[in-house]
């Protein structure tokens, strides 16, 4: 530690070396003409300096000028035409940079000052352009950039159709994922089908796979950060979406121009309103339906050049219910089944120019994540109840947490990001309710744990000369459960090499600590996510990641970067050999749970990326190895993790057929993953009818044990995706329309497997019964249709 610590203090100096004390400082923000949208991650490049930086998650951006006040800059970004300016100054300055979005034609168009994939002080992320996303191939009409995501090294889907993610050898719970600044626990709506970021409602997203910075902390795979829009604050706009999957609505516009706007944006799936109905005629008065909803909003104001106040909000929903309803004579009964889960989050931001190269952001926020379920059985006499049984679940995590984060750009090439957090954590992982008309079986049982966590960070962003940069941070947390206290120093570094005419080297490493757990109901059925705390007995997750990779610009629009990594995990926790939720309760989770697990993750990572121009897509792969290690599991050997495939490869295009018709195909193609299978049998014998006056009926039947686990793999998969997407404008309106097959080909790829028995005939004519196994696919050939009007 010592030696890392002068290492920094060493290139700190470095760095202060190179101030010029007569520079003048230029800061603002970088935004959309037409809308006022903030633009993250637009380039501000001055080629008097031969300097330049990039404007941050807000939109703002602070160059030092040390040609003595005179700059010749270029503000780029992808999809928008560059903009030039010449500014000689004598003080420090405020400009703001309003970009307009390109043609197709502009697209092309080759900037010799464009950000290079070489240029940036960060690897092991990954970012597609809301207008090429928006083009792509939809599975059953509805586009969503999770499914986008797994198509890109690295990321992996778990099974075919979900909008769950596996990084680099993490499972699903180990991902941070954020809205506007906010944790999200739950994402996928229709038992994963699709995610509850709605696009229509999305102006940008980014994803760490490894490289994580300091500011990011509680999570050990990966950060998707996903920004929503501010709101137009030119004009209004509104546009509504009928789709397959569901409907929907968005609109916004100023409340005050260039000062105050909103965004509202509303999704619904729209099936449960033919189902219902059709099940109850059709199945003896019982109705069932299954909806979810999004519900997005934000609002933005700017009190002045300086100040920025946004407000967002977001709520959503799954529900599935039965309900039943019998009358004979006066009497009535009325059974109800009904399931829901959501998440709801609140923030508050200030946005603040302190000073020319000082920025401030001061966040409070309320995220909840919430599971429910309720069965009623109740039965009335001319209207009166008689008797009812009630019997509710529900799991619950509220979080409410205030953050500050501040940048400070005190010299040329050199930026510190700081700041802290505290997060209070109120887990209810398992509440019961049961109540019976005339008994005392009424009984309320809630668990609860609450914790706080307090984390403070620091980032150096700095560059040594043209071609070296480097973000070296640190991430200190205390964490409070159960009356322990738990600490973790999570340090973070990442440096880059330019070497000029030839390529980028790169390198990172990064230390990340998790203080939750996901348990997660191992049937068949609804999904019940259980979020709890570390306890006393039960460690943080830690991991350690490092990356190694190259990085090369081709012709100002093509970028290829390769990567290698490594992972390593300890006190993992997964369930005992035949455990799990099914059949149990929270009461005895300990009981259930191996830890102190161990997981490794190794693998290669390639990406050639073309964001731009009439031609756009990439193409993946991914060869890589994940394991697990438990004491008390697979005899205490090591293991392949359920999700591991040694090769994931994909390639996805889009091509500009005309300025208002767009041609899009993905295929893709994985080795099977993991999974455990029987090959030998034992008997089990249960006592399944047992009256005092009969002997007992015993069952018995044949159970599937296998001593290796996750020794067989699934048969490869692969398909592909046909998309093609019209535009028609009109003077104050604008149409879309987009027809997708999923699965173009009708490939059949295993979703499951399970045994069966098959009857033959030898070679005597004999009938002889042989057990196989039967694979089972879920989607097939998948046309889709999607309409949007504009207005």
């Amino acid at each position: 530690m010592r030696r890392m610590a002068v290492r920094i203090i060493t290139i700190c100096i470095i760095a202060l070396c190179q101030l010029d004390a007569h520079s003048q400082t230029l800061s603002g923000f970088v935004y959309d003409k037409q809308s006022g949208e903030k633009l993250i991650g637009a380039y501000i490049y001055d080629s008097t300096s031969e300097q330049g930086t990039t404007s941050n998650e807000f939109g703002f951006y602070s160059l030092k000028l040390n040609g003595h006040g005179k700059a010749l800059l270029t503000i780029s970004f992808v999809g928008y035409s560059p903009l030039t300016s010449s500014y000689s100054l004598t003080k420090d300055t405020t400009v703001s940079f309003a970009m307009h979005p390109s043609s197709v034609e502009l697209a092309e168009f080759k900037l010799s000052s464009q950000y290079s994939i070489e240029e940036k002080a960060e690897m092991s992320t990954v970012s597609i352009p809301m207008k090429q996303l928006k083009t792509m191939p939809m599975l059953a009409g509805e586009l969503d950039i999770v499914k986008a995501l797994q198509l890109l090294p690295g990321i992996k889907s778990g099974h075919e159709g979900q909008s769950t993610m596996y990084v680099r050898g993490g499972s699903h719970d180990q991902n941070l994922l954020l809205l506007d600044d906010v944790p999200l626990y739950n994402i996928n709506h229709l038992g994963g089908f699709v995610s509850v970021f709605n696009p229509e409602a999305i102006n940008s997203f980014k994803m760490y796979k490894g490289a994580f910075p300091a500011r990011y902390g509680g999570r050990l795979s990966s950060v998707l950060d996903v920004r929503m829009k501010d709101g137009n604050m030119k004009e209004r706009h509104t546009q509504a979406t009928l789709g397959l999957i569901s409907c929907k609505f968005q609109t916004e516009g100023p409340i005050k121009q260039d000062t105050a706007s909103y965004m509202i944006s509303a999704r619904r799936f729209m099936y449960d309103l033919i189902t219902k109905p059709v099940t109850w005629l059709s199945n003896d008065k019982m109705s069932s339906g299954y909806t979810f909803y999004d519900l997005n909003a934000k609002f933005n104001y700017k009190p002045s050049e300086k100040d920025r106040l946004l407000l967002s909000f977001y709520t959503g929903n799954d529900n599935f219910s039965t309900n039943k309803k019998e009358r004979e004579g006066y009497s009535k009964t009325t059974m109800k089944n009904n399931a829901q889960w959501g998440n709801t989050i609140l923030a508050l931001r200030w946005n603040r120019i302190l000073r020319n190269n000082l920025f401030s952001n001061v966040t409070t926020s309320f995220t909840q994540y919430r599971y429910h379920s309720m069965f009623e059985y109740k039965n009335l006499e001319d209207k009166e109840e008689v008797f009812r049984t009630e019997y509710s679940f529900y799991s619950k995590i509220n979080d409410l947490s205030l953050k500050y984060d501040l940048s400070y750009y005190p010299f040329q090439n050199y930026c510190i990001r700081l700041g802290g957090q505290h997060t209070n954590h109120n887990f209810s992982p398992s509440g019961t309710a049961t109540y019976q008309t005339g008994s005392d079986f009424n009984a309320e049982n809630v668990k609860r744990y609450t914790s706080w966590e307090n984390a403070a960070y620091i980032e150096n962003e700095l560059n040594v000369g043209k071609y070296i940069k480097a973000n070296i941070g640190a991430r200190a947390v205390l964490y409070s459960t159960e009356n322990k206290y738990y600490n973790g120093l999570e340090p973070r570094a990442l440096l880059s090499i330019n070497i000029p005419q030839l390529f980028a080297v790169k390198g990172s490493v990064s230390t990340m600590h998790q203080y939750t757990h996901m348990l997660t109901y191992s049937g068949q059925g609804l999904p019940t996510d259980i979020w709890l705390p570390v306890t006393k007995d039960i460690e943080p997750l830690q991991a350690t990641v490092w990356s190694l990779g190259i990085a090369k610009t081709f012709d100002h629009s093509l970028e290829l970067s390769m990567e290698i990594y490594q992972k390593k995990m300890t006190n993992l926790i997964d369930y005992k050999d035949g455990a799990g939720l099914m059949g149990n309760t929270l009461d005895n989770w300990k009981e259930i749970i191996e830890t102190d697990g161990k997981g490794y993750s190794e693998g290669l990572e390639i990406l050639l990326q073309k964001k731009e121009g009439r031609i756009s897509g990439w193409m993946a792969y991914t060869l890589s190895e994940t394991t697990r290690q438990f004491d008390n599991l697979n005899g205490g050997e090591i293991y392949p993790y359920i999700y591991d495939t040694k090769h994931d490869f994909s390639i996805t295009g889009n091509y500009d057929l005309k300025k208002n018709l767009t041609l899009s195909a993905t295929w893709l193609y994985m080795t099977g993953r993991a999974m455990n299978y029987p090959n030998t049998t034992y008997s089990v014998s249960t006592i399944s009818k047992w009256d005092v006056s009969e002997s007992p009926e015993v069952q018995q039947w044949d159970v599937g044990a296998n001593p290796n686990k996750n020794s067989i793999r699934m048969h490869p998969y692969h398909r592909m995706d046909i998309g093609l997407t019209y535009r028609k404008h009109k003077k104050k309106s604008e149409r879309i329309i987009n027809v997708s097959i999923y699965n173009a080909y009708n490939r059949a790829n295993p979703y499951y497997y399970y045994t069966d028995w098959k009857e033959t005939t030898d070679s005597n004519g004999n009938t002889i019964s042989e057990k196989v196994i039967v694979q089972r696919s879920m989607f097939m050939i998948m046309p889709s249709i999607s309409y949007t009007w504009v207005w």
